[in-house]
Order: structure tokens, then C-alpha cells, then sequence
């Protein structure tokens, strides 16, 4: 079953945010295992994700670390990876409101985090919105 976790992260400052794969009330071991998370604005978006962390070399916006038989997931964002998150996004603010008088002080984003086992079987572990808060300085 997916556990359903929204995400706070703050533009322009490094971000983690680590916990614990459980099945059954029991920790699972991620000796081997693989992960990858998307960020994008819309459900289906079939252009690059906002930020792309994995824990292989393809990563694009951030890490995932598996800590073992300790079943953590630490997913991390350096402080220009989170500015990253809301380049263009107050451009669409505008377009869908009409007004940039109406771009709110957070944006709401969405991910999912998959965890693939050492045999191929692929979990989606957690799903939820990404709260980002606008930074003001830059």
C-alpha cells in the first residue's frame, strides 16, 4: 500500500527529508534496491519532471540514499536544485489567473517515489504534493 506524504520544501535552501519503508509493520531491508522519484506540476505530464532524484547517476534534481537493512529513504535537494523547482512556474501563475498580483507565496507540485527490489519488482512507496514556499531572496 502507498503511503500518502505531502512534502514541504523551501526554494533556495538544501532540503531532506528521510523515513522508514515498512511492510507490514516490519522494516524492509533495501540491500540492493534501486528508487526514483518524480516532481512535476500535473498528473500525466509527459514533459521533463521538475526535478528527477534517484539513487543511479540519471539523477536531475536531487539524491535518494537507502540506508540498508535500516529500511531509510533519504530523498535531498542542494539549495539551487529546490530554486529550480519554480523557474517558470509564477510564468504560469499568471497565464491560469490572468494577474500576477494573484502568485501565492507556496506552490503545489506532485510526486510519487517508486522502490525497485534486486529482482525487478517495482513499490510505489510514497505519493503526495510537494509544497514549495517561494523564496524571496535570491
Amino acid at each position: 500500500m502507498t503511503l500518502r506524504q505531502d512534502l514541504i520544501i523551501e526554494q533556495n535552501a538544501d532540503w531532506t527529508f528521510t523515513y522508514v519503508h515498512k511492510s507490514g509493520g516490519s522494516v524492509v531491508d533495501l540491500t540492493g534496491y534501486s528508487a526514483a522519484m518524480s516532481i512535476k506540476r500535473v498528473p500525466g505530464q509527459t514533459t521533463i519532471a521538475r526535478a528527477y532524484l534517484s539513487t543511479g547517476a540519471d539523477a536531475d534534481g536531487g539524491t535518494i540514499t537507502l540506508g540498508g537493512d535500516q529500511g531509510t529513504v533519504e530523498l535531498a535537494m542542494t539549495a539551487a536544485q529546490t530554486m529550480k523547482l519554480l523557474v517558470d512556474f509564477d510564468l504560469w501563475a499568471v497565464i491560469e489567473n490572468g494577474h500576477a498580483a494573484t502568485i501565492k507565496p507556496e506552490a503545489h507540485l506532485l510526486y510519487d517515489l517508486n522502490l525497485a527490489s534486486p529482482a525487478g519488482a517495482v513499490t510505489r512507496a510514497l505519493e503526495g504534493r510537494v509544497i514549495v514556499r517561494r523564496s524571496v531572496t535570491p
